[in-house]
């Protein structure tokens, strides 16, 4: 039986405004980002989702929160395997600090290897290693049903290339913006990309 999930990026935060690398840590949802949560919403008002996952990141939680206000959708179960990417050493701090402070590092990690893991934090291939285990679960609970999942870009990018069979260390030409819809279908034995970047035109990339 197939399975319809609604990914959605997390709404506009502060450091996404100053071009901070959030990461793990979090920066509170701007008044932006307040109103595209609550943009979201009334979009997806009328669906009806059996089941609603967020990232147990403050950032994802409160979107999450917002678009089941709205709505009867079911409560939200929070799950750790759908954070952020965590960026160790350079959680918090924008590119250009990023390489005056940790130069050798950030040309590693701007080289593109997805196997490169930063200090203190994962590489994208850590990150989709627990992003598919978490899709696997949800192709396997939810067999028939239509699933709302909120979580972040880095997520969204690996699990997206993932699915397109776009190897990770290929620079991705789709956008990543703030609360777009991006669904994905588990049918025949695998997942299937339907739609990418639906509404937020506000949206970062």
């Amino acid at each position: 039986m197939k399975v319809l999930v609604y990914l959605i990026r997390h709404g506009e935060t502060t450091w996404n405004c100053e071009k901070r690398l959030q990461g793990q840590l979090d920066s509170p949802l701007t008044e932006k980002g307040i109103r595209q949560s609550r943009t979201l919403a009334g979009r997806l008002s009328e669906v009806k989702f059996d089941a609603v996952y967020s990232s147990d990141l403050e950032r994802a939680k409160h979107t999450a929160q917002m678009i089941t206000a709205q709505s009867h959708h079911a409560s939200i179960h929070y799950d750790n395997r759908i954070r952020e990417r965590h960026f160790g050493n350079f959680q918090g701090l924008t590119w250009e600090e990023i390489m005056a402070a940790y130069p050798d590092e950030a040309a590693r990690e701007l080289a593109g290897n997805p196997l490169n893991q930063v200090p203190g934090g994962e590489s994208k291939h850590q990150v989709l290693a627990r992003a598919t285990a978490f899709f696997n679960d949800i192709a396997l609970w939810h067999k028939g049903q239509k699933v709302l999942v909120v979580s972040h870009g880095g997520v969204i990018n690996v699990w997206t290339k993932h699915v397109l069979r776009v190897p990770l260390e290929i620079p991705r030409r789709f956008s990543l913006h703030n609360t777009a819809i991006n669904t994905f279908e588990f049918a025949d034995g695998q997942w299937w990309v339907i739609t990418l970047g639906e509404g937020s035109p506000e949206g970062n990339h």
